[in-house]
């Protein structure tokens, strides 16, 4: 794999957005592991991007703090995307590790399956918020009514 600072595009398909910014341990982990070998024969125009961005929190006795928040985005088509999310305190390199050792535990049908429950639970929230809407017309014709019927 080339590591340019743009879409990359290997021999199998997949496109890395930045590579050149990714946790190296989280890079090498990923282009060995046999999550991104089913990815690749599975959805072979998958785009996988990793982010870190670094903000001060705080200043304890006169020695800054920052917090480090990874992102990590994988696309595998178009309305099917797994994301995550860690921070931690001081130590970009702790990111890497851990999201490194996420990597080698997380297979295809994992990634697949966290993606359908994030939908369905869309879709339920979506529903709700439908029905509440629903729900706040009928008790707003409701309370105008007994305002009316008290005005008068």
């Amino acid at each position: 794999m080339n590591t340019i600072d743009s879409y990359n595009q290997t021999n199998f398909g997949m496109r890395y957005k930045s590579p050149k910014k990714w946790g190296q341990k989280t890079l090498q982990t990923f282009m060995d592991s046999k999550l991104k070998k089913d990815i690749d024969e599975k959805y072979p125009e998958a785009i996988a991007s990793y982010n870190i961005t670094k903000k001060k929190v705080s200043t304890i006795f006169e020695r800054p703090e920052y917090c480090y928040n990874l992102d990590f985005r994988l696309q595998l088509e178009k309305g099917k995307v797994w994301t995550h999310q860690n921070s931690a305190i001081n130590s970009e390199e702790y990111l890497d590790d851990a999201f490194s050792k996420k990597i080698k535990q997380t297979s295809i049908f994992d990634v697949e399956l966290d993606i359908e429950q994030a939908s369905r639970t869309k879709a339920e929230h979506q529903e709700y918020i439908k029905k509440a809407e629903e729900e706040n017309k009928k008790n707003k014709k409701s309370f105008l009514n007994i305002f009316n019927f008290l005005k008068n």
